[in-house]
């Protein structure tokens, strides 16, 4: 029984990281300038979907919280960027 258990969080748990990476990457692919409109309304479309989306799923879950992730990865970024041109002007 305890194995049956540990099997099943363990198919819980990769479910949840595969969704994650696909929210991440998903998100990472509203900065893409290469895309076509036509592939960029796409993936809008999809994220605006999601967002919505109410799901106990755990993929889906994973999907939410990888596509905020890299919003907040993104933020973090370009705070150390601001950080970075304000500290060079003080160099001056």
């Amino acid at each position: 029984m305890a194995q049956m258990n540990e099997q099943e969080e363990q198919l819980k748990d990769q479910k949840y990281l595969d969704g994650f990476n696909i929210g991440y990457q998903l998100q990472k692919k509203t900065e893409d300038k290469s895309l076509s409109k036509e592939d960029s309304r796409l993936i809008q479309s999809m994220i605006k979907a999601l967002k919505k989306s109410k799901s106990d799923n755990d993929k889906i879950q994973g999907m939410l919280d990888g596509r905020l992730q890299r919003v907040k990865d993104k933020e973090l970024r370009k705070d150390k960027d601001r950080s970075k041109t304000k500290s060079r002007g003080h160099e001056r």
